[in-house]
């Protein structure tokens, strides 16, 4: 069986003359090129950067840990902040007594006795 060979795109020729007008070496294109050759040390697993490798832990250190903890501060303000705002306009009324609801000094509603 005879593999016919394979040609390579349009773009890759103008990528392949820009590197080689830098004095780089153009790499062979994975596209009916071969594969480069496996190094002696190369254990065969999944190599860094590929999809399915592990991604690499954050880095430990006194400054990493301080930027955590007060983005930690700044979330727990954020959600007291958002939870006194929600609670701010929610006013009791006293039994026997009537509230009237204003918006622009306008009538806009007269509520009894309870929660406004």
């Amino acid at each position: 069986m005879q593999r016919s060979k394979a040609r390579a795109l349009p773009w890759t020729r103008h990528v392949q003359r820009a590197l080689a007008r830098r004095g780089l070496r153009p790499q062979t294109p994975i596209i009916g090129g071969s594969l480069p050759p496996r190094s002696a040390n190369d254990s065969g697993g999944t190599p860094t950067g590929v999809q399915g490798a592990e991604p690499p832990g954050p880095p430990e250190g006194p400054l990493t840990q301080s930027v955590a903890i007060a983005f930690l501060a700044l979330r727990a303000f954020t959600v007291l902040l958002a939870l006194a705002w929600l609670t701010a306009n929610v006013r009791p009324i006293p039994p026997g007594t009537q509230a009237v609801v204003l918006r622009f000094g306008r009538v806009v509603a007269v509520q009894q006795s309870g929660l406004l």
